[in-house]
């Protein structure tokens, strides 16, 4: 009988928890880019909040709105249970009359965007693609020649090095094309700003948030970290040559250009650079 009361007491007593809902905004910092060749970046962000006892919903901003909703991970505290969340990403305008031909400029960066995520994801198949047909071809040129007709190996190899080709091209074509979809962005955003400058109005600008729901049975302070993939950054190699006139020498540089349009400033933060493909 004790333990139907001890268990009954402990159970509304997590009812109750729940019931009690709290609500707070924080701001997360960005820690660490590890930027990939091309194009790509792993963002890893930290936010602390002071936690009220029982249910309580936080407003993380300072998130990204490129991320890529199926590569976030959410790290709590392990007090902390993590109930729900989800991705909120809002167009901050300036609180006056929107002008027509910004907000139809506005609209075409949006439909944009949505280019560019289908453009990565089929970049990210041929890559995969990519991969499987190379490992097939080592696997015919390991096969003995006794177990399998040679000129049938030789024609298997040719018919799947026509395919990796195709990929080759294919992701080079992809990536040809993301880059031109960024200049047409980037050509909008600066008539959007020489608009808003006309008009004396601050631009608007994307917002990323996390909305998370969690439950703690005590007051806590809660480290949470957060990482995610974007495809809105990347790195490619640049080289300084240096010639001296006395000698002829010269000496080459070797170089890294960092470009990033994530929506944050990543002043500060500790950045790797990666020569892989992202998973």
């Amino acid at each position: 009988m004790q333990r139907l009361l001890l268990a009954a007491f402990l159970f509304c007593n997590l009812i109750s928890l729940a019931q009690t809902k709290h609500t707070l905004t924080v701001a997360s910092q960005i820690t660490h880019a590890n930027v990939y060749y091309g194009y790509g970046a792993e963002l890893t962000h930290k936010a602390k909040a002071n936690l009220q006892a029982g249910q309580q919903e936080i407003t993380i901003n300072n998130i990204s709105p490129s991320l890529v909703e199926n590569t976030l991970q959410i790290g709590c505290p392990e007090n902390v249970v993590l109930l729900n969340y989800r991705f909120n990403a809002k167009v901050e305008t300036p609180t006056v009359a929107v002008n027509p031909i910004v907000k139809k400029m506005e609209d075409s960066i949006k439909i944009i965007n949505k280019q560019i995520n289908a453009n990565v994801q089929e970049a990210s198949i041929a890559e995969e693609m990519l991969n499987k047909t190379s490992k097939l071809i080592e696997t015919y040129s390991a096969v003995p020649e006794k177990t399998i007709n040679t000129a049938d190996v030789i024609k298997l190899i040719e018919f799947y090095n026509g395919k990796i080709q195709t990929y080759r091209t294919s992701i080079y074509l992809l990536r040809l094309k993301r880059e031109e979809y960024q200049e047409t962005i980037n050509d909008i955003k600066r008539r959007i700003y020489d608009a808003r400058q006309k008009e004396k109005l601050p631009p608007s600008q994307t917002i990323g948030q996390l909305i998370l729901q969690v439950l703690t049975k005590d007051e806590t302070k809660a480290d949470i970290a957060i990482s995610y993939y974007t495809p809105n950054a990347g790195w490619v190699p640049t080289y300084d040559m240096r010639v001296k006139s006395i000698d002829n020498s010269f000496k080459l540089i070797y170089k890294a250009s960092v470009s990033q349009t994530t929506g944050l400033d990543w002043k500060q933060v500790k950045l790797t650079l990666s020569t892989s493909n992202p998973n």
